[in-house]
């Protein structure tokens, strides 16, 4: 057996074993930070890092935003968190902190309805620019 045969063998057992660990991994998706209903059960964490680039000149409106979000459930109602970004464009950057609190109000699992309020809080942070 050759060297390249014994890699591709390698390489389909490892992408195997990972899939199969994949459909044990839970997770909560964001998508373009459109808030979700679900509340974090008493005492678990998340933390997600968001990276969000749009990959042209930053002359043709290109920009960078890094940022991460922590939430943790007060119980099983109950979450809060705090989020933070950065972002830049080539010639001023600027930050911004949010605060959130959100509590869920209703849940039916038997009719796949769950309805939860919230409030965010936001803090711009002082704009740069550079020259």
């Amino acid at each position: 057996m050759s060297k390249i045969d014994n890699f591709l063998i390698r390489a389909v057992f490892a992408s195997i074993i990972l899939a199969i660990g994949a459909f044990g991994a839970s997770a909560q998706t964001t998508i373009f930070n459109i808030p979700t209903a679900d509340t974090l059960s008493r005492g678990s964490w998340n933390l997600e890092g968001d990276f969000v680039i749009k990959p042209v000149s930053y002359r043709n409106g290109g920009f960078q935003s890094y940022g991460y979000r922590l939430a943790y459930g007060l119980n099983q109602k109950t979450e809060i968190g705090s989020n933070f970004y950065y972002s830049s464009n080539g010639s001023s950057s600027t930050g911004q902190a949010e605060f959130s609190l959100k509590r869920k109000i209703y849940r039916s699992e038997k009719h796949s309805v769950s309805v939860s309020v919230g409030t965010v809080a936001f803090v711009p942070l002082k704009s740069i620019t550079g020259e």
